[in-house]
């Protein structure tokens, strides 16, 4: 999942990121999916530290309920912000945001999701609680990953099975919920990947460690589940899949899927140039201002060395010129008085007063 949220941050040139990284104690379990994904994302980020600015923040939905502090301060670090956390979480924090007047096209939310299971519903903002309508808009400016989730029907022997040994060996009953568990069915897909291997390499007169290890890169095992990928130092490599909210149908729908064989993340709808509330383009990775403002004068507009150049090379040309006009009052030169022949004993510079815009001068004594 890493490496298809990259990508998607590479297609937009977002670079400033907030991650929100719930530990989600209330949730034994099922928290350690969100641990991982947020470990994962920080261990790369680490790694190009260059290419990307993270501003990291823990919390604890199970202590707390009161999101505004942590979206306050992601308010004034960067525009992408990164919710990694429980659906039911996610949907009050949007509320928050909501409320803090960051669903206005600024900002964009990302939010990493657990594989999706027979026994739960999709991520929805429909909970019927009087708040709907609110958080219909506060998921414009939502965007869910998850990884392409099994062929959970072509399974069912598989968690069954995996079902029973909890029980008979390890005296641990699982829920039907808990059946569904993707950590579980991916360590039962690695066993049968080396299942493979072994069968592969059976004749083999010798072999270490590191060589076996090898014949797991850079492939793709065929399961009926769904297909594995392994990549070049034995990392698995998951497709993943991009939803925004389409608001005519009121649903999450698919819009980028990354490919992890081919590494490349392309559209699978419409919705991926749809940002209807910055002009048809994506929000930028910082405002034009800075996010202190102060690339900005003081009315607001935004400044450049291109623009300060400007100024100050119009200001050397009236310098020079109103030099020359002074001088010739002052000396009473002749017409054709050339002025790139002046001497230095010749000028006389004026000290202009700065007022509190940039481009304000008082006017010369």
């Amino acid at each position: 999942m890493p490496e298809g949220f990259f990508a998607l941050l590479d297609l937009f040139e977002w670079r400033t990121v907030t991650t929100l990284c719930d530990a989600l104690t209330q949730y034994p379990g099922l928290n350690a999916f969100h641990a991982l994904a947020c470990a994962n994302l920080r261990l790369i980020q680490s790694k190009q530290r260059t290419k990307y600015n993270f501003y990291d923040t823990d919390f604890d939905s199970g202590l707390t309920s009161d999101y505004r502090p942590f979206l306050s301060r992601a308010k004034t670090d960067s525009r992408v912000i990164v919710l990694i956390t429980h659906p039911r979480i996610m949907r009050e924090m949007m509320l928050t945001a909501h409320a803090l007047e960051m669903t206005n096209g600024e900002y964009v939310f990302l939010a990493g999701t657990i594989t999706r299971v027979p026994t739960r519903g999709p991520i929805t903002w429909k909970f019927g609680d009087g708040r709907d309508e609110m958080a219909f808009e506060a998921f414009r400016s939502l965007i869910t990953y998850v990884n392409v989730e099994p062929d959970w029907n072509k399974t069912a022997d598989w968690v069954e099975g995996i079902a029973e040994t909890a029980r008979v060996s390890f005296n641990t009953t699982y829920t039907e919920d808990q059946k569904y568990n993707e950590y579980a069915l991916s360590a039962y897909e690695v066993m049968l990947a080396s299942a493979q291997v072994f069968q592969e390499n059976i004749n083999a007169t010798s072999m270490d460690g590191r060589q076996y290890a090898k014949y797991f890169w850079n492939r793709v095992f065929q399961f009926p589940s769904r297909n594995m990928t392994i990549g070049p130092y034995g990392m698995r490599a998951d497709n993943v899949v991009f939803f925004r909210l389409n608001a005519s149908s009121g649903e999450l729908e698919e819009t980028w899927r990354y490919d992890a064989v081919e590494k490349l993340l392309k559209n699978s709808s419409s919705l991926a140039s749809y940002w209807p509330m910055t002009g048809g383009i994506p929000p930028p990775d910082h405002p034009a201002c800075g996010f202190s403002g102060s690339q900005c004068d003081s009315t607001g507009s935004s400044s450049s060395i291109d623009t300060v150049s400007g100024v100050l090379a119009g200001l050397l040309v009236a310098v020079v010129f109103f030099t020359r006009y002074f001088i010739k009052r002052r000396h009473g030169l002749h017409t054709d008085f050339s002025w790139w022949v002046l001497q230095t004993n010749d000028f006389s510079f004026p000290v202009a007063a700065k007022s509190e815009a940039m481009h304000r001068w008082q006017p010369w004594a």
